[in-house]
């Protein structure tokens, strides 16, 4: 890196600063002075699932089983926040990362989570996922598929 210009190298996995120092080449005592940060963002491959299943019938112990996701998210640093949700009936994902009409389950921000026993309605969950990143191009969303017990 002995030119007036440099590009860093692709596949940075982390932030780097870089700094450019001039040595004249006459008798003058002129330095370019400064750093430049390079801020690497890695994007989101996924926001993860939830298994994939049929409604499960909660009768006759009406005993939720604990909620795991099957596919953990993944890239934009591996750091993310949950925030798992319900609504009651049997309802299909919320898209483009609205939660208009679900519940916030308060304390409920693991990677999983374990419904209360005594269920007694039908009640769809689901787990919504941040990433821990600067990239403005990250967004927070749903993890794939909900899980649906049928409480009676």
């Amino acid at each position: 890196a002995n030119a007036n210009t440099f590009d860093p190298p692709a596949g940075l996995a982390v932030s780097r600063s870089y700094a450019c120092r001039l040595t004249p080449a006459t008798n003058s005592t002129e330095f370019v002075q400064g750093t430049k940060v390079v801020r690497v963002h890695k994007l989101l491959e996924s926001h993860g699932s939830l298994p994939n299943s049929f409604p499960i019938n909660l009768s006759p112990f009406r005993d939720p089983p604990n909620l795991t996701m099957s596919a953990a998210p993944s890239g934009a640093f591996g750091l993310f926040t949950f925030q798992w949700f319900f609504r009651d009936g049997n309802q299909p994902l919320p898209t483009n990362g609205t939660t208009t009409g679900w519940t916030a389950i308060a304390g409920a921000t693991a990677s999983s989570y374990d419904p209360p026993d005594g269920l007694s309605t039908t009640r769809t969950f689901a787990v919504f996922v941040t990433p821990i990143t600067t990239c403005p191009a990250t967004l927070p969303d749903w993890a794939s598929n909900t899980r649906v017990f049928i409480g009676q």
